[in-house]
């Protein structure tokens, strides 16, 4: 790794997730690509989750609190002015990267520079971990079927998502004036990749590289 930058922040937030928190970082840190930072962003925890983080003795992890203001969209804001790779990889607390998960991603947008975002397909599992047998969802691969799909839902598994970070910064990162005020209500992702069709290419690899947890908590099961 890198001792100055690292190639890929990984963003991962979280709000009293003490049942899996421990489970999503040790993911990320066992990344095939090791040259990465990895950015929690407690949202203001009030269970033990701040305490499990702790709990890991390694450089690359940094922890951030946003402004308390209860909406997705501000705590993953709060990761731009410290996130510092090349590429930016989204992570949520309750579900598990494969180990080869950001190599083959990195890998990929290395070797098609107009892909400015790229998902990955999942596995969904419940909250036990156990396989879902039904409804298990593979998102288009290639951009003109993203677009197409994006009238009818998200194209894309947010916890899965790599972007260039050149990409974020020019969008402005989470949030609109679209869905300014009604955060709560919206999808923060479905806003950054309707924003992002005009100015970069998006692709899903077919590959299975998360494991998606389903459970009572999901904000969002898109």
């Amino acid at each position: 790794m890198s001792e100055d930058v690292p190639l890929i922040s990984v963003i991962l937030p979280v709000r009293n997730g003490e049942r899996y928190v421990c489970e999503a970082i040790d993911s990320i840190l066992k990344q095939s690509c090791d040259d990465l930072e990895l950015i929690v962003i407690d949202d203001h925890s009030t269970d033990t989750t701040a305490e499990l983080i702790q709990g890991f003795d390694d450089n690359r992890i940094s922890v951030i609190k946003p402004e308390p203001n209860g909406h997705l969209t501000n705590a993953l804001n709060a990761a731009r002015g410290v996130a510092r790779g090349e590429f930016i990889a989204r992570m949520d607390a309750d579900d598990v990267a494969y180990p080869h998960r950001l190599q083959k991603q990195v890998s990929h947008m290395r070797e098609n520079p107009a892909v400015g975002i790229l998902g990955t397909q999942v596995r969904k599992i419940d909250a036990e971990g156990n396989e879902i047998s039904a409804g298990q969802v593979t998102k288009p691969l290639v951009y003109a079927d993203i677009v197409s799909s994006l009238f009818f839902g998200c194209a894309l598994w947010h916890p899965t998502v790599m972007l260039r970070k050149s990409v974020l910064d020019a969008l402005g990162w989470y949030g609109s004036p679209v869905i300014k005020g009604r955060e709560q209500f919206s999808g923060e992702d479905y806003d950054l990749w309707s924003r992002a069709v005009g100015s970069t290419k998006i692709a899903n690899l077919p590959d299975v590289l998360l494991d998606y947890r389903v459970h009572d908590s999901n904000l969002s099961l898109a």
